[in-house]
């Protein structure tokens, strides 16, 4: 099982799943996650696996290829022109790579791309993270925060951060 998850973890078998983002009250779809998911794992999950590109020293290129991959095929897919189209990044990874830069312009073109931090060791390497925020926003690109209210990470970095979308967690407005 570890060459399949070190596989994994260096992008194999990756394939976006685009979960519906929704405008309430009218729950229109106004556009898309983009999650890392592999299909063919089947008793292991995206945590597993990025975990393993942690140890492994991939995060890096696991986290290029996974922006790539869900630009490519947004652009692939049959979404409006315009709409939303958040991408997951990792807080502590580079900025992007001149690889995954292309499929990006390509998607930028088409949506209104936000690369979305997730709530994964934000602080971290916070030099890092504020890095990788100055370059999406210098690249032009929108910033949003996940999981709002699940680690106490994402609060404190509101001010740092100045996400422009922020995403509370379920558990914050399910009552």
């Amino acid at each position: 099982m570890s060459s399949v998850l070190d596989d994994a973890a260096a992008g194999q078998g990756v394939s976006p799943l685009f979960q519906r983002v929704v405008s309430l009250p009218d729950e229109s779809v106004v556009g898309y996650e983009a999650l890392a998911r592999w299909p063919d794992l089947k008793d292991l999950g995206p945590l597993d696996v990025f975990a393993r590109a942690r140890a492994n020293g991939t995060l890096d290129a696991l986290d290029h290829h996974c922006v790539s991959s869900a630009a490519e095929n947004a652009v692939q897919g049959e979404a409006a022109p315009g709409m939303l189209l958040l991408i997951n990044v990792e807080p502590t990874t580079a900025a992007l790579d001149p690889g995954a830069a292309a499929s990006v312009r390509a998607a930028a073109e088409g949506f209104n791309l936000v690369f979305e931090l997730t709530e994964r060791e934000l602080l971290t390497h916070p030099s890092t993270l504020l890095r990788k925020v100055a370059s999406l926003r210098t690249s032009g690109f929108s910033i949003a925060l996940d999981d709002i209210g699940v680690h106490s990470d994402s609060l404190a970095l509101l001010d740092l951060v100045a996400p422009d979308i922020l995403k509370l967690d379920l558990q914050l407005v399910q009552n």
